[in-house]
């Protein structure tokens, strides 16, 4: 029997769920207590997700070598059971974390930019998240699904204070209903000359 979603999703948003970093142990623990996964069907699914880790981590040999696949960083360095999320959100979707690693000088003024996309492009928007903030953007982005019922409360949550919009304009979004309502509730701001055009 398949998985209910790849390995890959359900690590990425364990993880967010953790605060973006996590020891395997708390991980395993993490993705048990979600229930989403069929664990009986496989049996050696803790060892599918070191594998799945190993796949997405540049660091690692079995990483499979394309940018947007580089998913995931050992912050202890490998073999301190510690991974993390190369971009991050937490789970109440607030700004992404600054990057102490960045080499490039941050500017006076960081720009605010709410990150728009398809839930299908997640792997995408996260590259392009952590990209912005390595040039000193504070991003808001969405990796983790919310709910309907909060959708409305936490786009607007996201919007608040934001400066820019950045759509990452795909078949998926522009066939989005929720990606339709993030850019009408944009521009709702920009014509109140509260976000730039």
């Amino acid at each position: 029997m398949p998985q209910p979603r790849l390995w890959l999703d359900e690590i990425r948003d364990a993880l967010t769920t953790l605060g973006g970093q996590a020891t395997l142990a708390r991980l395993y623990q993490e993705i048990e207590r979600r229930g989403v996964m069929d664990f009986v069907s496989a049996p050696n699914w803790k060892a599918g997700v070191r594998r799945t880790i190993e796949q997405h981590a540049s660091e690692c040999a079995g990483f499979t070598g394309l940018a947007e696949d580089d998913t995931f960083f050992a912050p202890h360095g490998k073999g301190a059971g510690v991974w993390a999320l190369r971009a991050h959100v937490t789970p109440q979707h607030t700004a992404l974390p600054s990057d102490t690693g960045a080499t490039d000088p941050q500017p006076a003024h960081s720009p605010r930019v709410f990150l728009s996309h398809s839930h299908q492009d997640n792997r995408f928007a996260s590259r392009l998240a952590a990209d912005l903030q390595g040039r000193g953007a504070d991003v808001w982005v969405d990796l983790t699904e919310i709910q309907h019922d909060d959708f409305l409360k936490r786009i607007n949550e996201g919007l608040k204070d934001r400066e820019w919009l950045v759509l990452v304009m795909t078949p998926a979004a522009l066939a989005s209903p929720w990606v339709q309502l993030e850019v009408d509730a944009a521009h709702a701001l920009v014509i109140m000359k509260r976000m730039r055009a």
